[in-house]
């Protein structure tokens, strides 16, 4: 007959277990939502209820991992990846929906030149694709999760129009500098970590630090 305390021990790794779950099943919906938007009207209500709900989770998974000390290496991973696929997804849906300018276009191809490289080097340096989570990359995210919001906003008041015209064009050459400063700071942090650290706060950090 289990004494006490394994009955203890055993409840604790059930508890620990639930805790490890919620965060990837909030990443997992994050994931899902991004696949739904494809399907939903653009603007509308039903998107940004959907596009908010991915956010959300954006914000939960990774704090409550932290808070509950169930952080681990696949749920930064699988995090990061949810990002990506986020990202990319609203790209094409509004390089779909609006009047992108080339030079819009050219920045984001930059970017994603810069990325792919620092993707290689990590495989090649780590065996691992690097997704870091820097101060840079976290800002960005914040950029890029709700500068979409205040175009769908003003696309529900007015019809849509070419994207350069008025502060739009302020708000999107800052974010592809955001953009650009921090896929070069994360190419910078794979070229000189000796071993990878996806909380890695900066490339100036491991200067400091070496």
């Amino acid at each position: 007959m289990p004494s006490k305390d394994d009955e203890q021990a055993a409840m604790s790794g059930r508890r620990r277990r639930t805790a490890m779950l919620i965060p990837h099943m909030l990443t997992t919906m994050r994931i899902l939502c991004t696949l739904a938007l494809p399907f939903l009207p653009l603007p509308s209500v039903a998107f940004i209820i959907v596009y908010v709900l991915a956010g959300l989770s954006d914000v939960l998974d990774g704090t409550l991992a932290r808070r509950w000390h169930v952080a681990s290496s696949f749920g930064a991973s699988y995090d990061s990846i949810a990002d990506t696929v986020f990202t990319l997804v609203c790209i094409w849906l509004f390089l779909s929906y609006l009047l992108w300018p080339v030079w819009l276009i050219a920045a984001l191809a930059c970017i994603c030149v810069i990325k792919s490289l620092t993707a290689i080097i990590g495989w090649r340096k780590y065996r691992l694709i690097p997704f870091v989570h820097s101060t840079l990359n976290k800002i960005t995210g914040i950029l890029v999760f709700f500068t979409p919001m205040l175009i769908i906003a003003a696309s529900l008041i007015a019809a849509p129009e070419h994207i350069t015209n008025g502060p739009r064009t302020l708000i999107l050459v800052g974010l592809c500098l955001f953009a650009a400063a921090a896929a070069v700071d994360e190419l910078v942090i794979t070229l000189l970590s000796p071993t990878f650290d996806a909380n890695r706060r900066s490339s100036l950090h491991i200067r400091r630090s070496v």
